[in-house]
């Protein structure tokens, strides 16, 4: 019955004059359309389903109830309460941005989106992209890192023989500059204001020193930095102070200059 009775049944039939029937099955069958005969008008303002043309009666309705009497949800209208955030979103949605970001910036913008701020003790890096989405952002740092590791291309073949770690470059970009230091060939510098397709190498440009310099400073600052802190956002308060082990830990124990700063509890047996 409710099959029978879906709104997608009606962009599928069609109400044909007796007289025209014949026609309407062949034009059906020309362009392979499957066509059939469900039913008929009777014009009492009832729907019957039956099991067949004069079969048993299966479901039996006015009509009506199926358009101007059917029945009618009063559903109480409020607020909601995303209402901000949509409209929030509306400001960049459809627009593009310009801005400098990277894939690991993924994992906190989803945390922040899912409401995540409360959780700091997460091995994480990147920023979140919830300021750019909502176009509140203002200290978005317009840098990008970019690591590549060709001991496994075919390049590699051309290279003398070296340890896999010589193998790697390592590129910093800002909007206008990008630097590239090599493990095993020449650093690169591109102004890619003047020359958007990188053809010319600037690395020897004495214009270029100090932005040179730059680069290479915050790449070394980005290889100090990456994850070696935890996730600790203004507001979650003070580091915990560490207080010691209070129970027996097994393996190679780090931090301790020699066994006397080792606590009794951690190693029972030291003095063994």
């Amino acid at each position: 019955f409710e099959v029978m009775t879906s709104e997608s049944q009606e962009r599928m039939l069609a109400i044909v004059e007796p007289d025209d029937l014949d026609e309407v099955l062949r034009l059906c069958e020309k362009w392979e359309v499957t066509a059939s005969v469900v039913g008929r008008v009777t014009g009492d303002g009832a729907l019957r389903i039956r099991q067949g043309f004069d079969g048993e009666v299966l479901a039996d309705v006015p009509a009506s109830t199926l358009h101007d009497d059917a029945p009618e949800y009063d559903r109480p209208l409020e607020r909601p309460a995303d209402l901000d955030a949509r409209r929030a979103a509306d400001v960049t949605r459809g627009s593009t941005s310009d801005d400098l970001v990277e894939m690991i910036d993924l994992a906190p913008t989803f945390i922040d989106g899912l409401g995540g701020d409360s959780a700091p003790n997460v091995w994480l890096e990147g920023q979140s992209l919830e300021g750019l989405i909502h176009g509140t952002a203002a200290d978005h740092d317009q840098v990008v890192v970019c690591e590549s590791e060709f001991s496994l291309m075919e390049m590699v073949n051309e290279l003398p023989p070296g340890p896999r770690s010589s193998r790697r470059a390592t590129m910093i970009r800002t909007p206008r500059h990008k630097y590239i230091l090599s493990e095993t060939g020449p650093n690169l510098l591109y102004d890619l204001h003047d020359e958007p397709a990188e053809l010319t190498d600037r690395i020897d440009d004495r214009a270029l020193v100090s932005v040179q310099a730059e680069l290479h400073e915050r790449l070394f600052e980005w290889y100090r930095a990456r994850s070696h802190e935890l996730t600790w956002r203004p507001g979650d308060g003070d580091i915990p102070r560490y207080d010691g082990m209070d129970a027996e830990v097994d393996g190679v124990l780090i931090g301790y200059w020699d066994e006397s700063e080792v606590p009794p509890a951690a190693v029972p047996n030291i003095g063994d």
